[in-house]
């Protein structure tokens, strides 16, 4: 989901709640962030933090929303200590987790869960059924249907060519965009359909 080429650090929460998650945990809807997902051996699952879990603080910041949460973690260096306060089961317990830098392994699954879709190179182009022009960037092999590039009418055999800056060579460059600007809320992207190009702004 990420490569470990970054100066960002990251204790794999993966927080959202909404308000039939709220109802059903019977909490105020803006309680905190649900805890959805915690990597194996990541720092967070060494300093006991677990699936549904409720993440109410970090560093005395209050999670009310994702971007609470961003911000908190924007800027958070290899190996420093983060206290997290959470809920668990009605009680309110204080951890303290030690960043560390965005697993490389993780790389295409960030992707997949912030864009929607999978890659693939250049070369794979004889696969699809549209002529590719492009000569460079990545293939979407996949797309997610729910996603907001699927919905703005991006379709396998697409080629992104650029996120923000930065150009996109082949998945290691596309992975290594997407964990340099994973707390972004949103990010512009050079797509190519053909001979023609286009921007678009994707939120994250």
């Amino acid at each position: 989901m990420s490569t470990g080429n970054t100066n960002e650090a990251e204790e794999n929460f993966l927080p959202y709640m909404d308000s039939q998650m709220a109802e059903y945990m019977d909490l105020p809807r803006d309680a905190g962030l649900i805890i959805r997902e915690v990597e194996p051996g990541s720092p967070a699952d060494k300093a006991g933090i677990r699936q549904g879990d409720v993440l109410v603080a970090v560093d005395g910041r209050t999670m009310k929303q994702k971007s609470d949460y961003q911000a908190a973690m924007r800027g958070t260096n290899k190996g420093q200590s983060i206290s997290v306060r959470i809920l668990r089961n009605g009680l309110e317990k204080t951890l303290t987790a030690k960043a560390g830098l965005f697993p490389e392994k993780l790389a295409p699954k960030l992707v997949r869960r912030l864009l929607g879709v999978r890659v693939t190179e250049l070369s794979e182009k004889g696969r699809f059924d549209r002529p590719i022009t492009a000569d460079t960037g990545v293939i979407i092999s996949e797309i997610d249907q729910n996603s907001v590039l699927h919905n703005i009418g991006a379709r396998p055999g697409d080629v992104i060519r650029k996120i923000d800056e930065i150009r996109i060579n082949d998945p290691q460059s596309l992975y290594k965009a997407i964990v340099r600007y994973r707390w972004k809320s949103s990010v512009v992207l050079l797509l190519q359909r053909g001979n023609q190009g286009y921007y678009i702004t994707v939120n994250i």
